[in-house]
């Protein structure tokens, strides 16, 4: 009820092969190893189902759950910012940013209390 309305099609859908090497071209031209940190189990398995047997070896095969986070006002407000009318609660590309903030923020606080 929520995604599906924002996904596009047109000359932006592609096979699951070709969003395959995709994803894998772009997450070799990451220089480490890589976490991914999801609020949805079922993002998790997405990624694993669209990977299979290709998984990078950079990749962990574990992800980091956000879902505590969630919850904490710090992570709360600073994802929050994120989403405006051209980027959308739901809209992949915008959920991830909006995430990646509130992570950041949190851990930023996180670090601030230990020292």
């Amino acid at each position: 009820a929520e995604v599906l309305p924002l996904l596009k099609g047109g000359k932006h859908q592609v096979t699951r092969q070709i969003f395959k090497e995709r994803l894998l071209g772009w997450l070799a031209t990451m220089p480490r190893s890589i976490q991914v940190a999801c609020d949805s189990e079922t993002d998790f398995r997405f990624l694993k189902e669209a990977l299979g047997k290709d998984w990078p070896e950079k990749l962990n095969q574990e992800y980091f759950d956000l879902r505590p986070l969630l919850d904490t006002s710090v992570f709360e407000r600073a994802s929050m910012q994120f989403y405006q009318d051209d980027q959308p609660m739901h809209n992949a590309l915008a959920d991830a940013k909006a995430l990646r903030e509130g992570w950041q923020t949190w851990s930023d606080a996180q670090r601030s209390l230990d020292d």
